[in-house]
């Protein structure tokens, strides 16, 4: 009687993933959706529309790129983690919408993205470089420290929960510099009052900084990461300034809602390794983000995201009591 029932259990499970590996044979049969779940204009926006012209290129089909923003990007990410898993809506996270923002809510959070979305691609990475108002006089870090234990000074980030927040954090918690967060919807914001002085300084994507610099209105005094940023290859990092721990690894990554099949989830990861191997797409990577492309699978993805976790989490909770 028993081998009776598993008989057809056995035969369920197996039409289940023939007509996963069916599905995933046909795909994509239509255009794909993938969401930004910043603004217009922002970097994962301007990410989101290369990656997605890569995919298009290997798929031979339309991507669509839909903006969906708000609230640090759990918007976007939890439309996606609503549609159907059949990967024809994809959504590009990232550390401060997959990590940090969610380890801010802490027991507050209603929606978690790390179980709820199903790693696709590891894309682009890269770290945030210290600008601040040339007017405050500092040349240096260790200036910057010394300024800000003297007088009151702010710090903007794009958004509460962004990779660019956490790092202001981190400086705080590693040199105890008392500098007081200034939230804003754009990196684009951030850096309009970083020129103006109604802050004092930012931590900013490259790009970002670029055109700005050879005003001498403001002045890029560190690399928040491990190695030095391309764009600014004479400015040091935080490391070699003798602050290892102040680092942050910004990080995108492509999305599928939770429960898409895995041939499907593989169908993309390839067409996004085969799509960012192209020259083309590099350059423009490299060019108008500064970000280093990557092509990594789900694995690489799952790991980033639990060392991550590992790292931020002892901060996030300093934060929120």
């Amino acid at each position: 009687m028993e081998m009776k029932r598993a008989i057809p259990a056995v035969f369920v499970l197996f039409i289940a993933c023939s007509a996963a590996s069916a599905a995933a044979d046909n795909f994509p049969s239509r255009p794909i959706t993938l969401i930004s779940p910043y603004a217009a204009g922002s970097g994962n926006d301007i990410l989101a529309r290369t990656v997605g012209k890569a995919m298009g290129a290997v798929f031979k089909q339309t991507v669509v790129i839909e903006n969906r923003d708000g609230a640090s990007g759990t918007i976007g990410l939890a439309y996606v983690s609503r549609a159907k898993p059949d990967g024809y809506t994809l959504v590009m996270g990232g550390i401060g919408s997959v990590v940090l923002h969610p380890a801010l809510e802490g027991d507050r959070k209603t929606f978690n993205p790390q179980s709820e979305l199903a790693p696709v691609a590891l894309v682009a990475k890269a770290s945030p470089v210290l600008v601040v108002n040339a007017a405050l006089g500092v040349k240096t870090l260790a200036e910057l420290i010394a300024l800000a234990h003297k007088t009151h000074l702010t710090y903007g980030s794009p958004g509460a929960g962004s990779a660019m927040h956490l790092t202001g954090e981190l400086m705080k918690d590693v040199t105890g510099a008392p500098v007081a967060h200034v939230p804003y919807r754009g990196q684009s914001l951030v850096m309009n009052d970083v020129l103006s002085g109604t802050i004092s300084f930012a931590f900013l994507d490259p790009p970002v900084v670029l055109p700005f610099v050879a005003d001498n209105k403001v002045r890029i005094i560190a690399a928040a990461g491990k190695e030095r940023a391309v764009q600014f290859p004479d400015v040091p990092t935080t490391s070699e300034l003798g602050y290892p721990r102040l680092v942050m690894e910004n990080w995108y990554a492509i999305y599928a809602p939770h429960g898409t099949p895995s041939p499907i989830v593989a169908r993309l990861t390839e067409a996004i390794r085969q799509g960012m191997a192209l020259p083309e797409i590099r350059q423009v990577i490299e060019k108008t983000t500064g970000l280093m492309p990557l092509a990594e699978g789900p694995d690489a993805l799952q790991k980033q995201t639990l060392d991550d976790d590992a790292k931020w989490q002892p901060l996030a909770a300093k934060i929120r009591q």
